[in-house]
């Protein structure tokens, strides 16, 4: 699994920027505060710090990105697994450590629609192991709903979280204390994780940002086994 625990990109700009929803909304934490373009496409420059090594791009409206500048790379969002197409919302690009300030320009393309981005989070990926098969995919929904005393039901529909929960066995005394500290040091601020090569097609299902449910817990279960567990809100 690659977490990303500090978002340190410097500065951004926009082509085809919407005034009333900036580029700089990309910058803050909330991903339904969205950055959007007044047209089909819009080229996004990120300024990113020094030490990145992963670029994150969450709550997306396009049909495919293009990474130019001093990281190349390219993904198709559209999917059709046999229920109908969509449209991926995230997305996790890695390339090879840069150590000094460095630029990224995300080139966002759409065929029917203005597009979208609601968060940007650049910085150093760490790589952890994996979490065991049995992960969560839970839900929390906002939306308020009332029994009338007539037998109807009000609804006020609002935004669905996503609470993904995971569970790690671990074998290095190394690793359990380091993904114990550095969640505990993140609450209660989002962060960024993507589970690796449990589903290969579906990768934009294993990303998620969003912050601690609650603190991490850890067990020392015997002298070379090491359990750890927590689970995310999608901070929205």
């Amino acid at each position: 699994m690659k977490i990303m625990f500090d978002n340190i990109i410097e500065g951004a700009s926009a082509t085809n920027e919407d005034s009333d929803f900036p580029v700089q909304n990309i910058l803050g934490v909330h991903s339904k505060k969205r950055f959007k373009a007044t047209a089909h496409s819009s080229t996004i420059t990120l300024t990113m710090g020094g030490g990145s090594n992963a670029l994150a791009l969450y709550n997306i409206q396009a049909d495919s990105i293009a990474l130019t500048g001093d990281v190349s790379d390219s993904l198709n969002l559209v999917h059709d697994d046999g229920y109908g197409a969509y449209n991926a919302t995230s997305a996790l690009f890695e390339y090879s450590e840069i150590v000094t300030t460095h630029t990224i320009n995300v080139e966002l393309s759409a065929t029917s629609n203005d597009v979208a981005c609601g968060i940007a989070f650049g910085g150093k990926a760490l790589e952890f192991t994996n979490p065991q098969w049995g992960l969560g995919n839970g839900s929390k929904s906002h939306s308020i709903i009332y029994d009338l005393d007539n037998g109807f039901e009000y609804i006020f529909q609002r935004n669905l979280s996503e609470m993904p929960s995971f569970s790690f066995q671990l074998f290095s005394r190394v690793e359990y204390w380091n993904l114990l500290r550095l969640l505990k040091n993140s609450y209660p601020n989002p962060i960024v994780c993507k589970a690796d090569k449990m589903d290969t097609n579906e990768e934009h299902n294993l990303i998620w940002y969003g912050r601690l449910e609650s603190e991490p817990k850890g067990t020392l279960t015997s002298f070379n086994l090491y359990k750890v567990s927590f689970g995310l809100k999608e901070f929205l």
